[in-house]
């Protein structure tokens, strides 16, 4: 049975850990890049951190591509049974998973699908963006962490979060650390000290260079309104993985934006640039798929590459993508005025 008191956020929240989907009683983490025992020992321990909080629940992490060999994995996990107590012992399992030898010591209550479509979902994020484009998702998540009030996070945490290797994360925060962006707790967990302005100037930029966006335009001469698409994503099209961002999703976290109508949806798509984009028919058969940068749109598509979205939703049940995000689309929109205000409240708000 699923514990409905405790979440994915509650995990972030409280230990810097998000589980990639939860199947029952069991909550599950993908990871990749973990090759030596220092590595699969964090994990365990931080899995067993993750019980405390919810202890009606088992948890299963399932290395992708590992190095470490069956042998290794069978004796490090002897030894946390040895050490741990019975309680959690029983309740960590650790399996892998490479698609020239498939899973090894996953629960056999999970059904294989359900375990295939969470791996497959976590590698689809993991690698896609371009360097600039992974620094601008690292600084993203700090940024969000920092007006949320998260806390200091584990560079381990990050790779999670951002779908980025160590190497590259931790190049991100040598850089911030050289600019004094960031405070590095005694146990070398991070957080940003302020919010980083000059560093996230010059980040937007790098980002609107490798941001992946598809363009559409109403052909029928008589195009349906922002909102109006927006209702119709949420009562025809109906999909978890695609929220509003852009000028309505800035006015969702920022209502006194000084932009008196929507000049187009923005949607920000939770996956790769490859995506089957044939809902936006839903949205309306007259939207046609434009390269021609002369041409304005009606809907522009984003893609989020990370492996998890940070979106949110409310009774009206549209999702909205994070405010970093719809920032982001103001400013590639040259609404820099709009964008730097709704910015200067943010941080306002969150002191």
């Amino acid at each position: 049975m699923k514990n409905s008191s405790v979440t994915a956020v509650t995990f972030k929240n409280a230990i810097g850990w998000e589980p990639d989907g939860q199947w029952e009683d069991w909550w599950v983490e993908v990871r990749t890049g973990v090759h030596n025992a220092r590595d699969l020992r964090s994990a365990m321990v931080t899995m067993a951190y993750a019980l405390q909080l919810a202890p009606d629940s088992k948890m299963l992490c399932i290395l992708v591509n590992t190095r470490i060999t069956k042998v290794r994995l069978e004796r490090e996990l002897e030894l946390f049974r040895t050490l741990a107590n019975p309680f959690v012992a029983q309740r960590v399992r650790v399996a892998t998973y490479t698609q020239k030898t498939g899973y090894f010591n996953c629960p056999e209550e999970i059904p294989a699908q359900t375990l295939e479509k969470m791996v497959q979902a976590h590698m689809g994020f993991v690698g896609q963006s371009a360097k600039g484009a992974t620094q601008y998702t690292i600084m993203g998540i700090l940024i969000l962490d920092w007006l949320n009030h998260v806390g200091p996070q584990t560079t381990d945490a990050l790779c999670q979060a951002s779908g980025a290797s160590y190497p590259t994360v931790a190049a991100a925060l040598k850089q911030l650390e050289a600019e004094d962006a960031i405070t590095k707790e005694a146990d070398r967990r991070v957080s940003l000290r302020k919010f980083p302005m000059e560093q996230w100037r010059r980040w937007i930029g790098i980002s609107s260079q490798h941001r992946k966006s598809a363009y559409f335009v109403d052909r029928s001469g008589q195009p349906r309104s922002p909102m109006d698409l927006a209702r119709r994503l949420r009562d025809k099209v109906q999909r978890e993985d695609i929220a509003v961002s852009g000028v309505m999703g800035a006015k969702f976290h920022y209502p006194l934006l000084d932009l008196s109508g929507d000049l187009r949806l923005d949607l920000t798509l939770h996956g790769s640039p490859t995506t089957n984009l044939d809902f936006v028919r839903a949205l309306d058969p007259a939207l046609d798929r434009t390269d021609d940068p002369r041409e304005k749109p009606s809907l522009v598509i984003h893609f989020l590459t990370r492996p998890h979205a940070h979106f949110v939703t409310v009774d009206t049940g549209i999702l909205w993508a994070d405010p970093i995000e719809c920032l982001t689309d103001l400013y590639e929109a040259r609404l820099d005025y709009q964008a730097d205000d709704m910015l200067r409240a943010l941080i306002e708000n969150r002191k």
